[in-house]
């Protein structure tokens, strides 16, 4: 999920359903954790076991087939420079 408030930018990722790691989340958790960790506003971007969260060279997730799925799409996030 993405979610946003004044200041910030919010990407979270759930790991699905997983023995002994993850139960998951419905719509409805989702959206009360965006709440309460400050998102104003907030979009689910994917709910299955593509979701993979990638940063700084590797996945920091668990996602629930056990590795990265090869997916189509994906969301990239780059730190802005300044503004013109």
């Amino acid at each position: 999920a993405i979610g946003w408030d004044e200041r910030f930018l919010y990407l979270v990722t759930v790991d699905g359903r997983q023995p002994a790691l993850s139960v998951g989340m419905t719509l409805d958790e989702l959206g009360a954790f965006m709440a309460r960790i400050g998102c104003r506003e907030a979009m689910n971007l994917d709910g299955g076991g593509s979701a993979t969260l990638w940063c700084e060279g590797r996945v920091r997730n668990s996602p629930c087939d056990g590795q990265e799925r090869a997916v189509a799409n994906g969301l990239v996030v780059l730190e802005g420079r300044g503004g013109r």
